[in-house]
């Protein structure tokens, strides 16, 4: 669970939004059962403020069951269930007029069944090297799905009718993403959904690696859940509803061909016995390959004029290098049984999963060994470095046969006319190589020169004298960029950008070939 200073600042701070006191109860739902948190919470003798802790039994429904317990808790209290609830995550600091800015929402429209607020963070390391900032979610996904009327609850910030939620029968068991999915249940009962685009909230990105790469795969895995709910519920949505629903289906097909991809394609070219009739085939393959990638950046810097070139750009880099990650996860997940290590997707609180190399702290990081031995192997990056060197050792081997063929007299055994098939292979593959590269640089770079991360108490502003209550530093809730210098030359929107440059140039030199 996460450390009794985050909890502090967060139930401080929901004590202190500025709506009247005998309207609202502040319910701290420990689901690890903590006695400090508790002894906290008693300490403080605050009449609406109350602690529980449920009585588990394995997962238990993870964090939709803990909600559950809450929700029954709150049925015991003076006075029975409030008209709404309202919820945050225990790292998630509330603004002050957070109530007033989304509860007016759900007393305007009787059908609504839930509203809900972006998500902001106020620790993402300067020049956000694992593109944590999520932006494109909060400035574009969600404002797509509100247009659609099919908003998906964030998980955090919401405020929700109650007798909506009843509706459903609390909060749904079977998905760890119990927003979602819980979410999807109220519109086919004809609730509705509302996005809000305020900055409301400020919270915590996982400060780890592992922490990134298991929330980035719990989100991606629990998508299926979402789709096996459009299949089931034949008439209960409609075709809008149903769309928002079936779009993480390509997401996730995506993810799987982007990955058979990146393998498949140099083992096809390390075939000798095609036909030189097929250099006709690899120019029309090139030419769809560049304008494939044009498209994609074209796309991509199209969503920068809502947000920003780099944070737009390096949202198709998150999705590269953590694809790998997702086709495990949904093969695990999903497709194999538990003989041959199937899992049942699993939920863990950001602050809740340790980090023992403290890799973002100047002070206690652990050696380049230690970190490098548990980011391979612990973490996965062996498939990025494997990626890398497998590109570079094509590029070298192919380079050789490029050397040879143009150094090697025709009586000395080497067939002069394989001159155009070898140069169209190498033009079709290096658009692509260049992309693995730069995809997979990200957690190699961030393995050896991770980000230094202030101390939490830095990040935030002196404690309120009334309330307790602190907030986080305006700088702390702004993305911040590194000074230029030599290494941004690999980053992924400057090779991204030298990548579209490339196909534009292969493109013109290629049709007139």
């Amino acid at each position: 669970m996460e450390s009794l200073d985050i909890v502090q600042d967060t139930v401080l701070a929901a004590m202190a939004v500025d709506y009247p006191q005998d309207r609202i109860r502040v319910i701290v739902t420990d689901d690890g059962a903590s006695a400090e948190v508790r002894a906290w919470v008693e300490a403080l003798a605050i009449c609406n403020l109350h602690y529980t802790a449920r009585v588990k039994e394995g997962s238990a429904g993870y964090k939709a069951g803990n909600l559950n317990h809450a929700i029954d808790f709150i049925k015991t209290l003076p006075g029975g269930p409030a008209d709404y609830i309202a919820g945050l995550d225990a790292d998630m600091i509330p603004e002050k007029r957070w109530l007033r800015s989304v509860l007016p929402h759900l007393l305007l429209d009787p059908k609504l069944g839930v509203a809900t607020p972006r998500q902001c963070f106020y620790n993402i390391p300067t020049g956000d090297p694992l593109f944590q900032n999520n932006q494109i979610s909060w400035a574009i996904t969600d404002g797509f799905r509100d247009s659609l009327h099919c908003v998906w609850n964030s998980g955090s910030g919401y405020v929700m009718r109650r007798t909506a939620l009843e509706d459903i029968g609390g909060f749904a068991l079977g998905s760890v993403t119990e927003d979602v999915f819980s979410s999807m249940l109220k519109l086919s009962k004809g609730w509705k959904s509302a996005y809000l685009a305020e900055a409301l909230q400020f919270g915590l990105v996982p400060n780890s690696y592992l922490g990134h790469i298991k929330q980035q795969v719990r989100w991606v895995s629990s998508s299926d859940h979402s789709i096996n709910l459009c299949l089931d519920l034949e008439k209960s949505l409609n075709f809008k509803q149903r769309l928002s629903g079936f779009w993480n289906l390509p997401n996730a097909y995506r993810h799987i061909l982007d990955t058979v991809d990146l393998v498949l394609v140099p083992i096809f070219l390390l075939d000798n016995s095609r036909s030189h009739g097929q250099v006709e085939m690899l120019r029309r393959f090139t030419q769809i390959s560049c304008v494939a990638g044009l498209t994609h950046f074209l796309h991509d810097w199209t969503r920068g004029w809502l947000i920003g070139y780099r944070t737009a750009i390096r949202e198709s880099g998150l999705q590269l290098y953590m694809a790998p990650y997702y086709v495990i996860a949904i093969l695990r997940s999903f497709v194999l049984p538990h003989s041959l290590g199937g899992t049942e997707p699993g939920f863990k609180a950001t602050g809740s999963i340790s980090d023992d190399t403290h890799e973002r702290n100047a002070s206690q990081r652990a050696p380049l060994t230690r970190r490098a031995k548990h980011m391979i192997m612990g973490c996965g990056v062996w498939v990025h470095v494997f990626l890398i060197v497998y590109y570079l050792s094509y590029t070298v081997w192919h380079t050789r046969r490029i050397i040879l063929q143009a150094t090697t007299p025709p009586e000395g055994g080497f067939d002069a006319s394989s001159s155009p098939l070898l140069w169209m292979e190498a033009a079709w593959l290096a658009p692509r190589s260049f992309k693995v590269l730069a995809t997979c640089l990200t957690p190699v770079r961030y393995m050896f020169a991770p980000p230094n991360d202030p101390p939490r108490g830095d990040l935030m502003a002196e404690r309120e004298e009334t309330t307790g209550a602190r907030y986080p530093k305006d700088a702390a809730r702004k993305l911040w960029w590194s000074s230029w210098n030599c290494w941004n030359l690999f980053d992924f929107e400057i090779l991204y950008f030298a990548i579209a440059t490339f196909d534009v140039w292969l493109l013109v030199k290629t049709w007139g070939v």
